[in-house]
């Protein structure tokens, strides 16, 4: 009687889809929060306040802003402003800041960019 998995030729040699590349995983995790994302109160109006605290990150390097801002901000007790919303999509906008803000003084102003 031969013992299991004794044998060298009954032994699986791993497929591809055994190691799944991590940007793959991060791939399908954006793809599946995006789809379901819409019911959770996400809006345009968010989605541009976000975005600009997305850009302040990328430019300054704080999540926070030194003057009063409109929108969906509140006023900390040391007088900056921060989003008053998760900071979950702002992480997810980081990439679109950084990847667009060397372009803002290349563009003519049209309202949502502002030359410095």
């Amino acid at each position: 009687m031969a013992a299991t998995g004794s044998d060298p030729s009954s032994r699986t040699s791993p497929s591809k889809g055994d190691n799944i590349a991590p940007g793959s995983m991060f791939l399908f995790a954006l793809c599946l929060f995006c789809l379901t994302n819409s019911g959770s109160g996400f809006d345009s109006s968010e989605g541009q306040d976000h975005y600009r605290v997305a850009k302040h990150f990328v430019e300054t390097g704080q999540i926070g802003f030194e003057q009063p801002v409109t929108g969906i901000f509140t006023t900390a007790p040391n007088g900056r402003t921060y989003a008053s919303h998760e900071f979950g999509n702002v992480l997810l906008l980081i990439p679109a800041a950084a990847r667009t803000t060397p372009w803002t003084d290349f563009l003519p102003h049209q309202g949502l960019v502002r030359r410095k």
